[in-house]
């Protein structure tokens, strides 16, 4: 429990801290939410579309590590005007690949990247909002996997 609440409290002096040194013309983290309201998820549906679990597992002592994202434009219909690609292009948060092997942490250089491509997507492209939901999700063997949604709003 203390090891959230230091993970909420080091997030949120890392968004006092970008908030501080941002230009003028960007836009303030207003929203990067970080909470399941208690317990982890076992099932997960990321944009609407239901998630399988992994068929690797994350070594069972790791800490949590991010385990998927994706840009989404729910709020506009699901539809974006421009191809999920270049967004994902300026995204320089690297999820894990289970089929792979290959596990990327989720600590506080993850989150430093998370409001780095905020800053990035909100600088380089048209938008009229974005946001970032971090919801947690509890494979099998107990570990934690961080599910990442940029949630993007494109201007008319």
């Amino acid at each position: 429990m203390a090891r959230i609440i230091s993970r909420r409290i080091g997030l949120f002096c890392l968004t006092l801290a970008m908030l501080g040194t941002a230009r003028p013309q960007a836009q303030a983290l207003r929203t990067v939410t970080a909470s399941n309201r208690g317990q982890p998820v076992t099932a997960l549906a990321v944009c609407g579309v239901a998630v399988p679990s992994p068929r690797a597992l994350p070594p069972p002592a790791s800490g949590p590590v991010v385990y998927l994202l994706s840009p989404c434009f729910e709020r506009q219909g699901g539809r974006p005007r421009l191809d999920p690609e270049t967004y994902l292009r300026e995204i320089h948060l690297k999820p894990s690949r289970p089929s792979q092997g290959q596990w990327t942490p989720y600590d506080s250089a993850a989150e430093q990247m998370i409001l780095e491509d905020f800053q990035r997507l909100w600088t380089h492209f048209a938008l009229a909002d974005l946001s970032i939901d971090i919801r947690d999700f509890q494979f099998s063997n107990g570990v934690i996997g961080k599910v990442v949604t940029y949630d993007i709003t494109e201007r008319d």
